[in-house]
């Protein structure tokens, strides 16, 4: 058997080397035949688990996929999900887009034109300054699609009905 256990290479004149590679003092001759056959034990456990037990091989190649002109059932549901949701995110950017730029938006429905309509109605005797119900509408004004629909209400009774309508759903 060539360089195995029963080659003519002496144990002597391979410490030195091993040393030098290994880059690691060993005392004796029988410190470096323990810490070689620790080591062949070690590189045939790795061999084992690599070429015997798994099954794997040195070469492991993706599996192909047939190449079918077929789509998959879910293939089809994923491609038709992504497509919903990538007209729902662009829905979303372009009302964030009107909402964020006022050049955009229609200046009939201003945050001031509402103000002045709440203050008209307190001036009127509708509605008390400061109170909950004046509070609430202020902070329901934020919303643009709100302010449109107050201002367009006919009438100062109407508007007051409905800014009691929206406080009363809100509880």
């Amino acid at each position: 058997m060539k360089n195995g256990r029963t080659s003519p290479i002496k144990w002597q004149d391979l410490q030195p080397v091993f040393e030098k590679v290994a880059n690691n003092k060993l005392n004796s001759y029988k410190a470096l035949k323990n810490k070689y056959d620790a080591m062949r034990n070690e590189y045939s456990l790795w061999k084992s688990l690599k070429y015997g037990e798994t099954g794997l091989g040195l070469k492991l190649k993706p599996a192909q996929m047939k190449g079918n002109k077929r789509e998959s059932t879910g293939s089809k549901m994923f491609r038709n999900f992504m497509a919903k949701q990538n007209s729902n995110q662009k829905r979303t950017i372009e009302i964030l887009e009107m909402d964020a730029f006022p050049v955009n938006q229609s200046q009939d429905f201003s945050i001031i034109d509402v103000v002045s309509l709440i203050n008209n109605m307190v001036v009127d005797g509708i509605m008390t300054k400061w109170s909950n119900l004046w509070c609430f509408a202020m902070t329901l004004f934020e919303d643009a699609v709100k302010r449109e629909l107050f201002i367009s209400l006919p009438d100062d009774a109407s508007r007051l009905a409905w800014l009691n309508y929206k406080r009363d759903a809100r509880n």
